[in-house]
């Protein structure tokens, strides 16, 4: 992706998405603002976990769930 983004991309802020997701229309408005109010070079954004009823989207979902609201928190407290 730097790769990439060095050749092909001139401007102060870039976007990514992953092929799958569906952002809110108002997404990057409210990404980039935060950025301006506090300075920060990168955000992510909140997920929506769609719903499901295959126990692959269970999976993913659950994996999804420890690994941003348990892991990455913890991670982030021992820091």
């Amino acid at each position: 992706i730097n790769a990439a983004m060095s050749r092909m991309v001139d401007s102060e802020l870039v976007a990514i998405y992953d092929a799958d997701h569906h952002p809110d229309p108002e997404s990057l408005l409210v990404a980039t603002a935060y950025m301006r109010a506090y300075g920060v070079d990168c955000v992510q954004g909140s997920t929506y976990l769609r719903i499901t009823r295959s126990p692959m989207a269970y999976w993913i979902n659950a994996e999804f769930f420890v690994t941003h609201f348990v892991y990455f928190p913890a991670l982030q407290c021992t820091s």
